[in-house]
């Protein structure tokens, strides 16, 4: 069974790390857009690290798309690591695929 979806906030001096873990659906997404929101409010850019997501569906992919535009208005960057598999899959067929750093 897969991991219950998590998304942990990390403030560090070059930025805000949001680390996500688990399967994130529309059901779940709640967790990464909660953690994305609280990333935004630190005024620093934003990593958020994948590595452990093993499914990301459109909802949560919106919410990337969401924070980043928010970011960008701000004058910050989003960056998305750890992208693999489907994951990574998502991100390519999507307009999002310039936010990955890998």
């Amino acid at each position: 069974m897969p991991a219950s979806p998590s998304a942990t906030l990390t403030v560090e001096s070059t930025g805000v790390v949001v680390r996500a873990r688990g399967d994130f659906d529309f059901a779940s997404c709640q967790a990464l857009a909660a953690a994305l929101d609280e990333a935004t409010g630190a005024g620093l850019p934003v990593l958020v690290d994948v590595t452990r997501v093993s499914f990301m569906d459109a909802a949560c992919l919106g919410e990337i798309a969401r924070t980043r535009e928010r970011l960008a208005t701000a004058g910050r960057e989003l960056r998305v690591v750890g992208a693999q598999g489907v994951v990574r899959r998502i991100f390519e067929l999507t307009d999002l695929a310039a936010v990955l750093s890998d």
